[in-house]
């Protein structure tokens, strides 16, 4: 009878070793993954893949958060608050998180736009369709729109540095974010604004807006300019490798898909986005690329990007692009 129970104890314990890890059986992965997004068309192969199922087909289960500020949402990156941002996430944001606390986050894809695809370009420099103004010289005095994050005020300094102007001081930045934007340039609340898809559309369309400078951030900052990027927490890749790898093949699969037919890709636009059916339409597409396909090209251009921030300040170092890159 002892040797009976001395058998089932040990069982027991053996039972016990393996659902606490004891005997090195690896931990299951987790297959609920928080994604967030900012509502932008950079974001489009994410909601592509959630509305045709493909996250759903790989036994993965998607809490989709939103974020109107950048910084809110590279923030929530950071403490953990989510696991991944969709390709809409900051990149310049992501450099300056690098830059103070290296290795927590890593870009597994780029998302932008650059003179090469002249119908593609995602972001503008507008002014109402009525304007005056002809220049970025001719701000002076006035004010500016931009997305609430340290990546647009950086950029906006930037441009208006090189026209000879100072930020704050010859032109009022004004943070709004991406709803508000088309309003506050119809209503005079700002004299111009520097935006990302699909606030340019939206504008251009309802008859709001003129462009002031055509490709405005790649001829001041970087051609391609890649101002969104694909981001995860490095934690979360390490401890779930697999879920992390079925993740990005519906990405993939989700961004060849919007590649070969973009009008039908777009009609997911609306229910994320400020864009309703008849525009969403008409907004470019945006060149994404993921990690591994990028060129030296490509990865000089988001350097030169990624360069403004210690350029001004923001970051106390310099930030290399290859060391921030995911090749899972």
């Amino acid at each position: 009878m002892k040797l009976k129970y001395m058998i089932m104890l040990m069982s027991l314990l053996f039972l016990f070793a393996c659902n606490n890890g004891l005997t090195g059986q690896v931990v299951k992965e987790t297959t609920t993954v928080k994604i967030g997004h900012l509502p932008a068309v950079h974001a489009l192969p994410f909601y592509l893949a959630l509305e045709k199922g493909y996250f759903a087909e790989e036994g993965i289960n998607v809490e989709v958060v939103k974020f109107d500020s950048p910084n809110l949402f590279v923030q929530a990156l950071m403490t953990g608050q989510i696991d991944m941002g969709s390709t809409s996430t900051a990149a310049g944001i992501t450099s300056i998180a690098e830059s103070q606390k290296p290795g927590e986050l890593k870009i597994y894809a780029v998302s932008g736009s650059t003179t090469l695809e002249p119908n593609m370009i995602s972001e503008g420099l507008l002014v109402r369709k009525d304007s005056v103004l002809t220049s970025v010289k001719d701000l002076k005095g006035k004010k500016l729109g931009i997305l609430p994050s340290i990546q647009w005020r950086t950029i906006a300094k930037d441009m208006l540095v090189q026209e000879g102007l100072i930020a704050d001081t010859d032109v009022i930045m004004v943070e709004l974010a991406p709803g508000l934007m088309a309003q506050a340039l119809a209503t005079g609340q700002i004299d111009a604004v520097l935006a990302i898809e699909p606030v340019g559309t939206t504008t251009r369309l309802k008859g709001i807006s003129k462009e002031l400078v055509h490709a405005a951030v790649e001829t001041y900052i970087a051609d391609p300019m890649y101002a969104g990027a694909g981001v995860l927490r490095t934690e979360f890749a390490e401890k779930n490798p697999e879920t992390t790898a079925k993740i990005l093949k519906v990405m993939r699969k989700a961004t060849v898909e919007m590649y070969a037919n973009p009008e039908e890709s777009r009609k997911y636009l609306p229910k994320y986005t400020p864009l309703d059916a008849d525009l969403a339409e008409q907004v470019p597409t945006v060149v994404i690329k993921y990690s591994d396909e990028m060129t030296n090209q490509d990865i000089d251009a988001l350097q030169k990007f990624f360069d403004i921030f210690y350029t001004y300040n923001v970051t106390q170092r310099r930030v290399d692009v290859r060391s921030i890159l995911y090749m899972g």
